[in-house]
């Protein structure tokens, strides 16, 4: 909203309080917009109060003179439950952090046995794999001692364990131990929450992303090991990820007091113990992504100039900190500053550079001195409207030639947006199996080996009715992938106003294909089109083909007592129709038309909106030659008051262009109306006569025979048959080109060399009109010297 506070101002006036928890969040990534928001709302209203609060902060007046608040401090004896930490550390053997992880699994019982007081615990672990590993060394331990069970005796306990599907669960559960992932099965995941609960597990084994889904506190939280496997390679939890982790230790109402237990190793111990003791300076990430939000004040005109862009500045937590810890924020290549002021401008001058060089920004002096304004280039608002990362957009504007959908594909596939996703157990080898599968469109040269292969596929399996549940990590590819399709949808619509400013038809084309397809979730060109519709189902639409009903019309025309629910589903998606009548400009130039457009939507019973969000009809128009003429987007509820009705100015450059129409639905597919245009101009107004490059001079000797040049009908014959052999290889070169090379089938070879033709026509008449004027001249001469 705050970036949209603009067309908000109402609402925005309406807040009164802003309230930030868990405010150390700063000191992360994602931190930068929590900032770049707050110091937003600063500038909109001077009249709201702020309320930051956090449990781990040691820098606390740092924060308080970033929101103009007073600090306040409470001591433990404040919470309601006590939570001891405690840090252990060990040395690993080498680089291998797997024997690393699997040597900590031996000293987990002692750890439960010395802290939990035969209380519930938690174990967090950095893979699926390892919480069935801490498992199986716990029970192995439990027998070497003799322990019977962690859990409390439950006498239906048995009945429980029928239900259990993973058969090594159903053995550990018997133990009072058990793991949970979201890899397990819904029905198994819930078993194991509610023998917890009941205290007949004792202990579970979980990956951190429980920390945030399920609320199971525990007296007792192990985190074995504070590094976590992503995208092939281990690194450090983030700080806010642990404190969440540890937050689950300690029960309101069912415990006085809880212990949280980091296992890290012996280089990582004063960090750790840094963090949970308070004293590790919150910093800011502003920095970090500096440019995407200097570009959203300039879009917001919140910074005009390099004096505006120092002002906002100034109203930053970065401001706050680079004055305090100077050091922190020298960027590689930033010279050391005189002062912290002189260091914060050259941060952002840098940036500022970074997004006029790159197109996004326009640069201009005047004023006062050598300050320079600053206003968003269309690419700038584009990026700033679709919410897109800055290597996201360079990779737009980098784009060559689209040549089909899945060149959009892979561009957007590549976004910095996912690059925050990772690959789970089991995900390279489940999509490299799915590159098999037939209704997979676009395949891999090579094997899924990077998250833009990942996203790739994920997105095509959605759009294909490919299941993404074959594999153990499909849960996590299901989530993924409505991030994926989310996400792609606002890159694609950012890609589409680019080619639109570009006047590039085929990126456009491609792209509107493209988005299309995710809207609907669904292929454009799959003959499927029931599917999108909701509540059928791939089964249903089988069911449906088989009755000889495949397509919208089929559905409108059927009898409604058959198809009654879904006919009144089809009913709210859009039909249209297109009607274009062709005048002349009022310039009477030949080479200019006006095309008189009309397009009504005939599906009146249509919905205005759908999940919030309103529908949308496009229109473009395009040349045969990729040239883009004109494009609209036209909300419905306008074409529900009536027909839409506007001119287009084309001016016309060769007879044989054509005008290709398009009326779509942005939310839909199977409902694209197409009409192509043959403008009415007079062909020999585009025939440019020039003078002859070079003219042969006659053999005078041969100037008393006839060679033809006066004959009128051998004229005629030889520019008919010129004409007739152009045109006919014209028509051959089409049909062998698109046979060989389908992407070539929006040029139009046989126009083209039929205006070659014209030309040669042209150029053929002038040479020969040249020849009998020289002729007759030197006849001419011959009689006068006979004379």
């Amino acid at each position: 909203m705050t970036r949209r506070w603009i067309d908000h101002r109402h609402l925005a006036s309406l807040v009164k309080l802003f309230l930030i928890d868990e405010v150390h969040f700063l000191n992360e990534k994602r931190g930068a917009v929590l900032e770049a928001c707050v110091s937003r709302m600063k500038k909109i209203s001077h009249s709201i109060r702020y309320i930051a609060v956090s449990a781990t902060v040691p820098n606390l007046q740092d924060i308080a003179d970033w929101l103009d608040a007073r600090a306040m401090s409470f001591s433990e004896e404040f919470r309601p439950v006590r939570l001891e930490r405690v840090v252990q550390s060990t040395s690993p053997k080498g680089n291998n952090m797997f024997l690393f992880e699997k040597n900590l699994d031996w000293k987990l019982l002692d750890l439960i046995n010395k802290y939990s007081n035969n209380k519930p615990a938690l174990i967090f672990c950095s893979t699926r794999k390892s919480t069935q590993s801490a498992c199986e060394t716990l029970l192995k331990m439990m027998e070497k001692r003799r322990i019977q069970t962690l859990g409390q005796n439950n006498p239906c306990l048995t009945d429980n364990l029928v239900q259990i599907k993973d058969k090594n669960l159903a053995t550990f559960i018997n133990k009072g131990i058990g793991f949970h992932h979201a890899g397990l099965d819904s029905s198994d995941r819930h078993n194991v929450e509610q023998l917890f609960m009941q205290k007949s597990i004792r202990v579970i084994a979980t990956t951190s992303t429980l920390a945030v889904g399920v609320n199971l506190p525990a007296h007792l939280v192990i985190i074995k090991s504070t590094k976590g496997y992503q995208n092939g390679g281990w690194s450090e939890y983030p700080d806010l990820d642990i404190l969440q982790m540890i937050g689950r230790a300690g029960r309101p109402g069912l415990d006085d007091s809880g212990i949280a237990v980091i296992m890290t190793t012996t280089e990582m111990e004063s960090r750790y113990k840094s963090l949970v003791s308070g004293t590790n300076q919150i910093e800011s990430s502003l920095h970090e992504e500096l440019a995407e939000h200097l570009l959203s004040e300039i879009c917001l005109n919140t910074i005009t100039d390099d004096l505006s862009s120092i002002k906002w500045l100034q109203s930053t937590f970065l401001y706050v900190r680079v004055k305090k810890n100077p050091a922190y924020y020298r960027l590689k290549d930033i010279k050391l500053a005189k002062s912290p002021d002189a260091l914060l401008q050259d941060i952002c001058l840098k940036y500022l550079r970074i997004l006029v060089d790159g197109g996004l920004v326009e640069e201009g002096g005047g004023g006062s001195g050598d300050c320079r304004h600053y206003s968003p280039t269309i690419y700038g608002k584009t990026m700033d409207q679709y919410f897109i990362k800055l290597q996201t957009m360079f990779n737009i504007l980098k784009m060559e030639k689209c040549l089909s959908v899945r060149d959009v594909l892979w561009v957007v596939s590549s976004a910095d947006e996912f690059k925050d996703m990772r690959f789970n157990a089991g995900d390279k080898p489940f999509l490299n199996d799915l590159q098999k599968d037939p209704n997979i469109q676009f395949h891999l040269k090579e094997r899924v080996t990077t998250i833009q292969d990942r996203i790739f596929m994920i997105i095509q399996c959605v759009l294909s009715d490919v299941s993404l549940q074959g594999s153990s990590s499909g849960h996590k590819l299901v989530s993924d992938s409505y991030l994926a399709i989310q996400y792609a949808s606002r890159i694609t619509k950012a890609i589409i106003d680019c080619a639109v400013y570009q006047r590039d038809s085929a990126k456009l084309r491609h792209s509107l294909d493209l988005y299309k397809s995710l809207q609907a979730k669904i292929w454009y060109n799959s003959p499927f089109v029931l599917r999108q519709i909701t509540g059928i189902g791939s089964q249903g639409v089988k069911t449906l083909a088989k009755n000889g009903i495949s397509s919208l019309e089929h559905i409108r025309n059927a009898e409604a007592h058959r198809i009654e629910m879904i006919k009144s589903v089809v009913n709210n998606i859009p039909r249209y129709s297109l009607e274009i009548k062709q005048s002349k400009g009022r310039n009477r130039n030949e080479q200019q038309i006006i095309l008189n457009v009309t397009i009504t939507l005939t599906s009146v019973n249509m919905k205005r909106q759908r999940y919030g969000k309103g529908f949308y009809t496009q229109f473009w128009a395009e040349t045969n030659e990729n040239e883009l003429l004109d494009f609209r987007r036209i909300q419905v509820y306008k074409l529900q008051n009536g027909p839409q009705k506007f001119n287009i100015r084309v001016t016309i450059m060769s007879p044989s262009i054509r005008i290709i129409c398009h009326v779509q639905s942005e939310d839909y597919i199977g409902v694209d109306i197409m009409e192509t245009i043959k403008p009415n101009v007079d062909p020999t107004k585009f025939i440019a006569i020039a003078e002859p490059l070079f003219v042969s001079q006659p053999n005078l000797a041969d100037t008393q025979s006839n060679d033809g040049l006066d004959d009128p009908g051998l004229d005629a014959a030889i520019l008919e048959g010129l004409i007739c052999d152009i045109d006919e290889a014209g028509k051959q070169l089409q049909k062998t080109t698109f046979q060989e090379n389908p992407k070539y089938q929006h040029v139009n070879i046989h126009a083209n060399l039929s205006k070659l033709a014209l030309i040669l026509v042209a150029r053929w008449k002038q040479i020969r009109i040249s020849q009998r004027k020289e002729k007759e001249l030197v006849c001419q001469i011959q009689r006068e010297k006979r004379i």
